[in-house]
């Protein structure tokens, strides 16, 4: 699994703490930050604690279920991936959620590879991205791909670039940089500009480009 995959917050919100606390461990094994959550009110103060990568709930629950805690979260946040765990009778609340924009449902007994996977798809969706017609990024090797070479890249330069052609049309911000590629660490001016020296001498000329005091750009056309 890619570096920065292991390195995402999860909340999992269950209120049967023996299976809360049996997924809480599996998870554990494959991502770096796993936080638990008991209902749907805690788990709305652990998601304003931590403000997790991806948020997985299940839906019957008391105190909030998960339909409205999927309800207050989309109000303020369109963006967080949510995955929800369902049992076969919570047909007519699954309906609802979907409408609410999650990403993924699961079926109950949860499985452990399903989960996982799950994850991880939601983080690489596709493989390789196209960034034009004859550029590629593999996000599975790590690999920078032209009609004339492969280049390898290490986990933080893919992700950099994949965060450039997700922000194409508009610039990547220096704070978004230092918030996703650098995460919980501090981001120095001398650190970024030596990562980006380094990755401009394994790509093509002026793929990257600067905006003063703004952040980054891709040119690929």
């Amino acid at each position: 699994m890619l570096d920065y995959i292991k390195n995402i917050s999860i909340l999992y919100i269950e209120d049967e703490k023996d299976i809360l606390d049996y997924v809480s461990v599996s998870l554990k094994k494959y991502f770096k930050n796993v936080y638990g959550a008991n209902d749907g009110e805690d788990g709305i103060l652990k998601y304003k604690q931590y403000k997790p990568d991806i948020i997985i709930s299940d839906i019957q629950m008391p105190k909030k279920n998960g339909v409205d805690l999927v309800k207050y979260i989309r109000d303020i946040d369109k963006d967080t991936p949510i995955v929800m765990l369902t049992a076969q009778q919570d047909k007519d609340e699954l309906i609802e959620l979907i409408n609410l924009n999650i990403n993924s449902y699961i079926l109950k007994p949860i499985k452990q590879e399903v989960l996982i996977k799950s994850i991880v798809d939601i983080f690489i969706p596709n493989y390789q991205i196209q960034l034009n017609e004859n550029i590629y990024l593999d996000m599975k090797e790590s690999k920078f791909i032209t009609k004339q070479t492969q280049i390898l890249l290490k986990p933080k330069e893919i992700l950099f670039l994949s965060l450039l052609y997700k922000n194409k049309k508009s610039t990547t911000t220096y704070e978004q940089i230092e918030y996703i590629i650098w995460k919980d660490k501090i981001m120095t001016q001398n650190a970024l500009k030596t990562f980006i020296k380094e990755l401009r001498h394994k790509l093509p000329e002026n793929i990257i480009k600067n905006v003063s005091r703004v952040g980054y750009i891709l040119d690929i056309r």
